[in-house]
């Protein structure tokens, strides 16, 4: 894992921990059970990026709670509170912004691809796994090249004959010996 992340990055982090939670809302009109530890884990970032990472307008460039890492006498590593009620409440009504907007964001996005939804869960159901070339077939997108070589065949060619003739071969050795054959 990465050790910085961007604000951005970890909203992504967060949709993508909501995809499969709302496929199945979507496709199913219910929810399981089985999407508990995605919800818990992007729960856990939107916190961080309010109270560790100073990500919330609302709250500012600030830093909440402390955490004890030290284990004593029964206690589990946990955190204390250093903020009021009332930012204790205002953590919360950030964390589930945060969440509640990545969360129409997923949705808004396999709405919008429903097509494509249906067609890779119809391909998983039958190979269980695709991978990134198949996928990129399925959806109809363009497969990226080994190689990509800019321009064509033509300027590739003049743009090598320029450097050929700007620096032919051998005589850069040529002037070089005769400099150090006149000093």
């Amino acid at each position: 894992d990465r050790f910085l992340m961007s604000k951005n990055e970890l909203l992504d982090k967060i949709c993508v921990l909501f995809g499969g939670r709302v496929a199945e809302e979507l496709r199913f009109g219910d929810v399981t059970t089985g999407a508990s530890n995605d919800l818990e884990r992007a729960t856990q970032i939107a916190r961080q990026m309010v109270t560790e990472f100073g990500m919330s307008e609302k709250l500012g460039l600030v830093k909440l709670g402390h955490k004890h890492n030290e284990v004593f006498l029964g206690r589990d590593i946990g955190e204390e509170r250093n903020y009021s009620d009332a930012i204790a409440y205002a953590i919360d009504q950030e964390v589930k912004a945060i969440i509640d907007s990545c969360y129409e964001k997923v949705r808004n996005i396999l709405v919008e691809n429903s097509e494509e939804m249906e067609k890779i869960a119809k391909t998983l159901l039958e190979k269980e796994i695709i991978e990134g070339k198949e996928l990129n077939a399925l959806l109809g997108l363009e497969i990226p090249e080994e190689e990509k070589v800019v321009g064509s065949e033509e300027e590739r060619t003049e743009t090598q004959e320029t450097i050929a003739e700007e620096n032919p071969v051998g005589e850069s050795k040529k002037s070089d010996a005769a400099s150090n054959a006149a000093v």
